[in-house]
């Protein structure tokens, strides 16, 4: 019985893992046709629409969290699609820690 329960309490980590609550999972799932692997905006799709550079520190420096939260969840008049209906709360999350991993870092 004791191992049974510790076999359910190590697996309970290994389930939530699998959630696709990653945000790398949910960039290339949605947002890599127009975004890019790399959040720079230079597909076909992304150039059509102007997307703007992710990456950029400046991009980065005047979008606060929720602010990007809201434009995924609610989409753009430039174009870009709402996601509230498409992404759980967790994938959003995931998604914008995703994308202030996109910017500007140390050493790169």
């Amino acid at each position: 019985m004791r191992r049974s329960l510790f076999a359910l309490l190590l697996a309970l980590p290994l389930s939530a893992a699998a959630q696709p609550s990653d945000g790398a999972e949910v960039w290339h799932r949605h947002c890599v046709t127009c975004h890019g692997d790399d959040g720079r905006g230079q597909t076909e799709q992304g150039r059509k629409l102007f997307v703007p550079d992710l990456t950029r520190k400046d991009w980065q420096s005047s979008r606060s969290d929720e602010q990007i939260r809201s434009a995924i969840r609610e989409g753009s008049e430039s174009g870009m699609p709402e996601f509230k209906d498409k992404l759980a709360k967790k994938e959003l999350d995931a998604l914008v820690r995703f994308v202030r991993h996109l910017g500007p870092q140390p050493g790169r």
